[in-house]
């Protein structure tokens, strides 16, 4: 509407205070089209944050996907549950050449994917490749649950990568997982409303401050964040 009007040499000052402009001293003027689109906005996100499940619906979820042999899906909602992975994170590579996991483990830039690494007891996860990796680095786990590791190495024995075209079995770009992640998970919820969920019950069922301060700041490693963010962005009792 604006370049229609300016085209036809038209006024244009009510149009640019309603949807609001920064004057000559860089100030904000007007906006009454921004609070309203705002407002609309934070009423959508309370209302579908009312929706969230339960983590224990997730949990019960998760591993009925291992009973029901399904162990990609169970691997990547292990993953989404216990570590707050973000889709990027789940671009995964698995590799039994202890080269390749050693090179990674010592901060070269030889191998710069994800990579899972089984050995007899235990898993090891690291992460090279994700959202914020330029601020926290390389982010390295080790994963002791048999469940995960015997679902690790059923995958194993069919593909090399955690993710692939469900289809062709190829490969899948970073930009291409995200929907294939969301239906491998309960009722199709998405990895962010996974993690609003899990710091919903942070502070739901965990009164004790410092137990509270620990299980963020552990997200908070996982997931690649400062609290700070955690809090603002994830917490559902934030409306902002």
């Amino acid at each position: 509407v604006l370049l229609i009007r300016r085209y036809f040499k038209l006024p244009v000052d009510k149009l640019l205070f309603y949807r609001g402009y920064k004057n000559e001293n860089n100030n904000i003027m007007g906006g009454e089209l921004w609070l309203q689109m705002n407002e609309r906005k934070i009423a959508q996100k309370i209302e579908t944050d009312k929706e969230l499940p339960k983590k224990q619906e997730l949990i019960t979820f998760c591993y009925n996907l291992y009973k029901q042999k399904k162990y990609v899906d169970f691997i990547i909602n292990h993953l989404l549950i216990h570590y707050g992975f973000r889709n990027k994170d789940l671009n995964i590579i698995f590799t039994k050449d202890k080269k390749v996991i050693s090179k990674t483990l010592q901060n070269t830039k030889t191998y710069t994917d994800n990579y899972i690494y089984p050995t007899k007891s235990y898993v090891w996860l690291v992460v090279n490749d994700y959202k914020t990796a330029s601020t926290y680095g390389k982010k390295k786990f080790i994963v002791r649950s048999k469940w995960f590791l015997n679902a690790i190495n059923k995958v194993m024995e069919k593909q090399t990568r955690l993710i692939v075209n469900p289809k062709e079995k190829s490969d899948v770009s970073n930009e291409g997982i995200g929907r294939i992640i969301q239906d491998m998970t309960y009722k199709k919820m998405g990895e962010t409303r996974y993690f609003k969920t899990i710091i919903k019950d942070i502070f739901d069922n965990h009164s004790d401050i410092k137990e509270r301060k620990n299980l963020l700041k552990l997200y908070s490693e996982t997931r690649g964040t400062c609290v700070e963010t955690i809090i603002s962005s994830y917490s559902t009792g934030i409306p902002i």
